[in-house]
């Protein structure tokens, strides 16, 4: 199995390409092009494994060519040690209906994500199992929930990271900075944005 960038698939296409035989990944340049929906208004890079890897390791395919599994995946960057960050292949979300599909450009470096880099901790918040850093995150959207009417595909956004219960007394009051039950991107046991794709509430989108 091996990640495979497609050529760039659009709304007007709505394709992506892999080979026609995946055992020949590395043998032939031979592809195929596989109809794929693509419900987003702009160009968006598709990335694919094939193979047996797909199911064992990315969950259920996406598609697939003949009897070989293919899972649309994306690259994540995890720190899975103490100063230690390495690329790995994840399957690329997608958005629930209350959702948007966020394609990541930018994302700032925090004093917080410094300091799990280095120690691994803060305060009582530490990492234990391999994580994804980063929160202050900004991009495009290319896809959303069938019930979301704002923002919309190809809006340039920006992700607020911390989501919280939105039924405790504090977010009753609007402070829902203090909800006991914040999901807050980048924090234990949480990911945050150092992918390629995120799926978030889209009214914590702006």
């Amino acid at each position: 199995s091996k990640i495979v960038s497609s050529e760039t698939a659009s709304s007007s296409t709505d394709c992506i390409s892999v080979p026609t035989d995946p055992r020949q990944i590395n043998l032939s340049p031979t592809y195929h092009t596989i109809p794929l929906p693509v419900t987003s208004a702009v160009d968006v890079q598709i990335r694919v494994v094939v193979g047996e890897s797909c199911g064992r390791h990315l969950g259920e395919p996406s598609f697939n060519i003949g009897n070989y599994p293919v899972c649309i995946v994306m690259q994540a960057a995890v720190m899975t040690d103490v100063e230690t960050l390495q690329f790995e292949a994840r399957e690329r979300p997608t958005p629930d209906d209350d959702e948007v599909l966020v394609r990541i450009s930018d994302v700032g470096i925090c004093g917080s994500d410094l300091h799990y880099y280095t120690e691994g901790k803060i305060g009582d918040f530490v990492v234990e199992d391999p994580i994804v850093l980063g929160h202050e995150s900004a991009g495009e959207v290319v896809e959303v929930g069938d019930a979301v009417e704002s923002p919309k595909v190809g809006d340039r956004v920006t992700i607020e990271p911390g989501v919280p219960c939105r039924r405790c007394e504090f977010c009753k009051r609007g402070e829902y900075h203090l909800c006991d039950g914040i999901t807050f991107m980048a924090t234990p046991p949480d990911d945050g944005a150092f992918v390629e794709y995120v799926a978030w509430p889209a009214d914590f989108v702006y």
